[in-house]
């Protein structure tokens, strides 16, 4: 019995270890630029070891991926304003087509008849 204890120990160990080398890091999930292409823009880090280039990439992606989410909040501020200001300009079109009606209106009602 005891024999058999140590084997059930050994493969759960066995099962851990495999586990543990096939599970994916999040990293490894990041759509990042391939190595080759990132590594042209970066020549500083060529020939640095693995886990400084793929810290490098993560640094530089996430960077980037802010610069990219402060362009869209720019460009969704900026396109609220428009947003905002057509619809002032709108209000003042409508505005200024009743007044030109009234002022019609009152023009055709003051005039007298065509013979």
């Amino acid at each position: 019995m005891g024999f058999r204890g140590k084997g059930m120990l050994l493969a759960g160990v066995t099962s851990d270890r495999l586990t543990a080398t096939s599970a994916r890091h999040k990293y490894e999930k990041l759509q990042l630029k391939p190595e080759d292409e990132f590594l042209a823009e970066h020549p500083e880090l060529v020939g640095a070891d693995e886990h400084a280039i793929m810290t490098a990439r993560i640094q530089s992606e996430h960077a980037e991926r802010k610069a990219l989410d402060l362009q869209r909040q720019e460009a969704a501020n900026r396109r609220a304003t428009l947003i905002a200001e057509n619809k002032l300009k709108k209000d003042n079109l409508a505005l200024l087509d009743r007044e030109a009606e009234k002022f019609i209106d009152v023009g055709f009602l003051d005039r007298p008849p065509l013979p």
